[in-house]
């Protein structure tokens, strides 16, 4: 157990290789944090602090080497201004690389993600699935002062840095939304957002 600058570490771990390099150790086993500073650790401003226990097997206990695989259950953990609660991981990760599944039951999202976010590239890339049984998009500060409910499934394969730069396809499906003046219902709708020769956007919403 140890107390760091960013938080409560625990573990029960079998480490190789200190000697040679501890920061870039082989590990396995299992590993708890407590109010530990996520945003900080992988300079991420939109992050805060963790609570989780998870299983790991990887190498690395700094963000530059850090490189593993790991599995278990986030207790609570903040993003955006919103601390969501009662999260299962499992997947993979090297900074700034994320592959694996999230399965949320938080009061206010209901999600499975399965897919890969990748932020270390120019242009992000986002290549996943998710089920969303619920997301209230104002308590989770997506969308500010307006009701804002969103329901359904999506394929998403895009890259960039922000909304006004994204590109690619986003396909949703089974998807019903609701706001402050009624609710909204799709069945299949894809979104297409390019860039031509003039750095011109053009949006395409089409349906089967």
């Amino acid at each position: 157990e140890m107390l760091t600058k960013l938080g409560k570490v625990t573990g029960d771990l079998v480490i190789d290789n200190m000697k040679t390099n501890i920061d870039n150790a082989d590990y396995s086993g299992t590993i708890g944090l407590e109010k530990f500073d996520l945003g900080t650790f992988t300079n991420q401003k939109d992050f805060g602090k963790i609570t989780t226990t998870v299983d790991v097997e990887g190498k690395g206990f700094t963000q530059k080497y850090l490189n593993t695989s790991f599995s278990g259950d986030v207790k609570e953990i903040y993003y955006n201004g919103y601390n969501y609660t009662n999260i299962i991981v499992d997947g993979h990760f090297k900074k700034p690389y994320f592959n694996g599944k999230v399965d949320v039951n938080d009061p206010n999202l209901l999600l499975k993600f399965d897919g890969i976010v990748d932020l270390g590239k120019r242009a992000n890339l986002y290549d996943f699935n998710a089920d969303v049984g619920y997301a209230n998009l104002e308590k989770l500060n997506f969308i500010k002062n307006e009701t804002s409910i969103f329901k359904g499934k999506i394929h998403s394969k895009v890259s960039g840095t922000n909304l006004n730069n994204l590109t690619g396809n986003i396909y949703v499906n089974n998807v019903s939304y609701q706001n402050s003046k009624d609710t909204y219902h799709f069945e299949d709708l894809t979104l297409n957002s390019s860039f031509n020769a003039q750095n011109e956007r053009n949006i395409v919403l089409s349906t089967p």
